[in-house]
């Protein structure tokens, strides 16, 4: 059985091949996040261990955020794309850490000397990390808490592995793999009911969960006995496709903020590892990270940026219908998806809505941009410009 997500360290053979998923995946019409950087841990020179890095889309501008002498792993970006989660392993205790993207502000949010936590997944609105523990006397389950660390519970528990977690778009479900004489990919909601298990497929080992933008597909790792592939299926577990073999044997794949890309890693018998690319049709698989021997790079995680009135957004709601509502300051605030209610406060903001049937009204003092988008909107109250 192939170890988790945190220690992916599976031989990728010589030679690109295409990957091929059937249709091409949807992706919501609007708000259309566009593809920041890739974070990944990687392994490059001068380093003693795993570091979180992060590179442009493109491959570009890779830098190492972390440069530390610990273990860092599982980074995984906020949705306003302006914190990356991770773990990082200090002697024998493993804590979920979160650093700004410009590498300032690392904090310890976990600090438990006796636990080991990983796999840190922001939910969408950002008020939450799902993660993984592995307690030295017990089985590894999902755990919450909120984004500054405070409120931490468990969310399963199982004699297996409960691991690598994803929020769906909305937040109303959560993906994970649980390992115990196999894998499957199960879903739990965040209160802990309506534990699913999606693929139920005693001969295979199904892990490394991911959502699409839309919340309709998730692409996972697929292992039958001879290395793995990836594969892409229908969020309640149905229509399953798995990518033809041809020499890949791709690792922790995840969707691009838009929908149209697959990232993954993967390692040559060189024991180089790389990140990669490939369109959701299958087509144009692409190197990034392209680094020599003995370097390594894996679990990538994109950076969503989403933007109102041209500028990147600090507040972002998810997929379902909530209340937003601004500081003091001068806000940006991306209402996603759902029926919202957005509201400014202070300083001059911009609000943007989204799919859905939005009420949207500025806040007093400086008049503020407003901007319904999709969907039948209604307010403008506060608002110096704007169409609802």
């Amino acid at each position: 059985m192939r170890p988790g997500r945190r220690l992916a360290l599976i031989a990728l053979a010589a030679g690109c091949a295409l990957l091929v998923f059937g249709a091409t995946s949807a992706w919501a019409a609007f708000p259309l996040a566009q593809n920041g950087s890739i974070a990944y841990q990687g392994i490059h020179e001068d380093s003693l261990g795993f570091e979180v890095f992060s590179m442009n889309a493109n491959g570009t501008g890779q830098r190492d955020w972390t440069n530390s002498p610990n273990y860092e792993i599982n980074p995984s970006y906020s949705p306003d794309g302006r914190k990356i989660a991770f773990a990082r392993a200090i002697g024998d205790e493993t804590d979920i850490w979160t650093l700004n993207t410009d590498g300032t502000g690392q904090i310890d949010l976990t600090n438990t000397p006796t636990v080991g936590e990983y796999a840190p997944v922001f939910s969408p609105d950002g008020k939450t990390i799902a993660y993984s523990t592995n307690p030295e006397t017990r089985p590894t389950h999902l755990y919450l808490m909120q984004a500054d660390g405070s409120g931490q519970h468990p969310l399963t528990n199982t004699s297996g592995k409960d691991e690598n977690p994803d929020f769906s778009p909305d937040g109303s479900k959560i993906a994970f793999d649980r390992c115990a004489s196999d894998c499957d990919i199960y879903t739990i909601a965040p209160d802990g009911t309506g534990l699913t298990n999606i693929t139920n497929t005693p001969s295979t080992y199904e892990t490394d969960p991911s959502f699409s933008p839309d919340g309709k597909r998730i692409a996972f790792s697929y292992y039958a006995g001879s290395g793995a592939r990836i594969a892409t299926m229908n969020a309640d577990g149905s229509g399953v496709v798995v990518s033809d073999d041809h020499g890949l044997d791709p690792i922790s794949p995840v969707f691009s903020p838009d929908g149209r890309l697959i990232a993954f890693g993967g390692n040559l018998p060189s024991s180089v590892g790389d990140i990669y690319t490939v369109k959701v049709d299958g087509s144009g698989v692409t190197n990034l990270t392209n680094t020599p021997s003995p370097l390594r790079e894996e679990v990538p995680a994109w950076q969503s940026i989403f933007s109102c009135g041209g500028r990147q957004a600090t507040i972002v709601g998810s997929d379902a219908g909530e209340k937003l509502k601004g500081t003091k300051g001068a806000d940006v605030i991306v209402g996603n998806g759902g029926n919202d209610k957005i509201k400014g406060l202070g300083g001059r903001d911009r609000l943007c809505g989204g799919a859905g049937r939005d009420r949207i009204a500025g806040g007093k003092g400086a008049k503020d941009l407003c901007k319904g988008q999709a969907g039948k909107d209604s307010g403008g109250k506060g608002c110096e410009k704007g169409k609802l």
